[in-house]
């Protein structure tokens, strides 16, 4: 059993009540992270901002930010009242290091719902001038148990299901490289934020900072700031403090994103690319890793030990290189230009064919071959590499026979995924129409390697080219 102090600040910026004997150096430390008036997201789906941060002295604040106007409808909307925990860090260890998870256990402890009552006598009693001493009143020191799994991987797979690979590696590897960044979702903050800290080693979650719903400032310095879809915030952080905001969400398949650069996440993008995040949660329980300024050097060993190290290095010479679209793949033959693209798919697909009802490949690895292309389409460097194994691997239990059939249909069905992806697609970036590109020449390319007329893709496309 552990204890933990309370405080509530309300109108004003000032303590309405707070614990006994809480250290000033923390109450200090909690008066300037909190939110001030007005600092709460309008647009925030819940009406409240949970928020972690660690104290010089050793302990962890959680906090929750309401607006006022819920409890008195007198108060102004940008009015704010914020009511947290000050805890030590035995306690964040039982839940893993993880705050989302004592946070949703409070939350089900009527914790924060009880703070709300409080708070709400607290104000009736400012408002009947009942308190004329200026004594602020005490809260009792509450006692908290309980414990969470080191890492929830249904949630963080279900994260990577919405986001993608790509996009999700992306935003650890932002959070890892910047002393603070602003992410934009339509997801819940707490199942985002969650994903991500589920990702880190158990005692690197606590150096993670963050807000799920206030407003960016510079006395209140999180490493991890969620604005959700408000435009305006994101707006006023783009142009006032110039702070990388990344978008989590999967619609934005033109969004131009930047090559890995730590090896941690590059570790985590080939583990959710291989299927293998079920490993993390052993792993997790066993590495004693204490700063995330050690995770690249994990990551590169993690590479080694799970027998990873060949896409490793071709990760390394791209990341070397700068050049984040070709991680995986070299290609012996690319298209030269997106017109071109969409006439060798022109050829290969007519007007009025359909898709082959009969074929020798097995539906759930052309799903998975179909979803491969679809990754690398929209910039996924990993599914390059996935699209070359799985390629190889259909071919491959192919029968002698059925091969050069099943080798047909990849290139084929291929094709047409390709082509259905970019008619879903409008205003493509540069980087996004580079992408297309590379994707369709590594179709053509994985067909024209397993047949033994390979050239006759070549002389397709440079029949065109005389055309011309």
């Amino acid at each position: 059993m552990h204890t933990a102090k309370q405080f509530i600040i309300g109108p004003g910026h000032r303590f309405l009540a707070i614990s006994r004997a809480m250290e000033s150096i923390d109450l200090t430390e909690v008066a300037t992270f909190a939110a001030h008036d007005g600092e709460l997201i309008h647009t925030n789906a819940n009406g409240f901002s949970w928020n972690f941060h660690p104290l010089a002295s050793g302990r962890y604040c959680l906090s929750r930010t309401a607006w006022l106007c819920d409890l008195f409808e007198k108060f102004p909307r940008e009015c704010v009242l914020t009511h947290g925990v000050i805890i030590e860090k035995p306690l964040l260890n039982d839940y893993s290091c993880h705050p989302i998870s004592l946070f949703k256990h409070l939350d089900r402890l009527g914790f924060w719902r009880a703070g709300l009552e409080v708070m709400r006598r607290l104000l009736l009693s400012h408002a009947e001038n009942k308190n004329e001493s200026g004594v602020i009143p005490v809260l009792r020191t509450i006692a908290i148990d309980g414990g969470a799994e080191a890492v929830r991987v249904s949630d963080l797979s279900a994260v990577v299901d919405q986001i993608g690979t790509r996009r999700f590696a992306t935003l650890l590897d932002q959070l890892l490289g910047n002393c603070a960044t602003a992410v934009s979702s339509d997801l819940p903050s707490s199942l985002l934020i969650g994903a991500l800290l589920d990702t880190l080693p158990i005692e690197c979650r606590a150096e993670i900072s963050f807000t799920t719903g206030l407003g960016f400032s510079f006395e209140r310095f999180a490493r991890l700031l969620f604005i959700g879809s408000d435009a305006a915030e994101k707006d006023r952080v783009q142009k006032q403090f110039n702070l990388p905001i990344l978008s989590a969400n999967s619609s934005n398949s033109d969004d131009v994103l930047p090559t890995l650069r730590n090896r941690w996440s590059m570790f985590w993008a080939t583990l959710l690319e291989q299927n293998r995040e079920q490993e993390w949660g052993a792993l997790a329980l066993l590495d004693n890793t204490q700063s995330l300024s050690d995770l690249s050097k994990l990551g590169r060993r993690y590479f080694r030990e799970l027998g990873l190290e060949e896409i490793y290095q071709k990760m390394r010479e791209c990341r070397q290189n700068g050049n984040g679209k070709e991680m995986y793949q070299v290609f012996q033959a690319r298209l030269d230009s997106h017109d071109e693209a969409l006439r060798v798919v022109a050829s290969f697909l007519p007007p009025t064919e359909s898709r082959s009802e009969r074929t020798p490949v097995a539906d759930e690895k052309m799903k998975s071959y179909l979803a491969a292309v679809s990754d690398s389409f929209h910039g996924n460097p990993i599914a390059q590499f996935h699209l070359h194994e799985l390629f190889d691997e259909i071919a491959n239990d192919a029968s002698p026979d059925e091969r050069d059939v099943a080798c047909d249909i990849l290139l084929r069905e291929g094709v047409r995924q390709w082509n259905e992806q970019r008619a879903q697609v409008s205003n493509a970036s540069w980087k996004s129409i580079e992408n297309q590109i590379d994707t369709l020449s590594d179709v053509l390319n994985l067909w024209g390697e397993a047949q033994p007329h390979a050239n006759e893709m070549h002389s397709k496309s440079n029949d065109f080219k005389s055309e011309e």
